[in-house]
């Protein structure tokens, strides 16, 4: 029997929440939609089912989590309980078609963050171009300033293992060569980014009907969801300032919530925190795990998010609101 079931079993899990569980939790996710046909993909971790989103709501209503608005989070009192907060990154049409109506049956606010570009088909949605390229070959060719290099994807595990390379490998890149790489992929494997884009993320028109919704929050994601790092100072204010302007003028309201493109430790720095409070932003979501700590306010700008998918919904997301990081995560 695994741990995790051990704690949940006895009730361990809980006693752990009381000792390093927060004052509440602020869950990201990204994409809503049912159960996919058995494929390949190494992107299960943005993905949730609308039942399994239901189940993860129950969950946390008999755990004693009240629901509450991003924006009402930085003013909640410990007397009023631990709280959570639902997020989902990017700008995906689901948000629209499957997500409302869970929200609907629950009654529980969500903030959706927009990144402009995907609305605009301006900028990549590439980790999906990557699933599209490596779930129909069983060699990649990449093209670097060194030459050709090949990578054997024969295999389902090896799909896998050299998608991440890949991820990793663009995380890391200063912008233009992230944006060559990607280039080089698209035209030797025939990718049509603005399509893949199309299928996928939300409309002009889709985008505002979505921020009409009196339980929707939008906040901002920048304009092409670069990681920051990969930026330069005037370049990241740039891609800041820009996107909240633009997603202010598509959805006719005040936008004061942001989330860092990825999230992680290698993707913003303390730079780009001061540039999204010199943004003038009132609060900021990352990816770094873990629950929301008192007082809320003095790390407004550096939020945790504990990641939910079908990997840790339904009574698996007892494990996440403990706090308690898995050994090697």
């Amino acid at each position: 029997m695994q741990i995790g079931s051990v704690l949940m079993r006895f009730g361990l899990d809980r006693w752990l929440r009381a000792v390093a569980g927060g004052s509440g939790v602020i869950l990201g996710l990204h994409r809503l939609r049912p159960p996919a046909v058995d494929r390949w993909s190494y992107l299960d971790g943005l993905t949730i089912t609308p039942s399994a989103l239901s189940a993860t709501l129950a969950v946390l209503r008999a755990e004693g989590y009240h629901p509450c608005r991003l924006r009402d989070s930085m003013n909640w009192s410990r007397r009023q309980g631990r709280f959570f907060c639902l997020t989902f990154d990017d700008g995906y049409r689901d948000n629209l078609t499957h997500l409302v109506p869970v929200l609907e049956q629950w009654q529980v606010p969500a903030t959706v963050f927009i990144a402009t570009g995907f609305i605009d088909r301006t900028a990549r949605l590439w980790w999906d171009d990557i699933e599209t390229i490596l779930s129909a070959e069983t060699c990649l060719i990449l093209t670097t300033p060194m030459g050709e290099e090949q990578l054997d994807i024969a295999t389902p595990a090896a799909k896998t293992a050299v998608a991440w390379q890949l991820v990793r490998r663009l995380l890391a890149a200063p912008a233009e060569a992230a944006t060559a790489l990607l280039e080089g992929l698209e035209a030797r494997y025939r990718i049509d980014p603005v399509a893949t884009v199309d299928s996928a993320m939300l409309t002009a028109t889709e985008l505002a009907e979505l921020a009409r919704h009196p339980l929707i929050e939008i906040g901002a994601h920048t304009v092409d969801h670069h990681p920051l790092t990969a930026l330069n100072e005037a370049d990241a204010m740039a891609a800041i300032t820009h996107g909240r302007a633009r997603l202010e003028t598509l959805v006719d309201q005040p936008v004061s919530s942001f989330a860092y493109p990825f999230g992680s430790a290698v993707t913003f720095s303390d730079r780009d925190v001061r540039l999204v409070e010199a943004a003038g932003f009132e609060r900021a979501v990352t990816s770094l795990p873990g629950p929301v700590r008192h007082p809320i306010a003095s790390h407004r700008l550096r939020l945790p998010r504990i990641p939910v998918s079908g990997h840790n919904a339904g009574a698996r997301v007892r494990l996440a609101l403990t706090g308690v990081r898995r050994p090697g995560r």
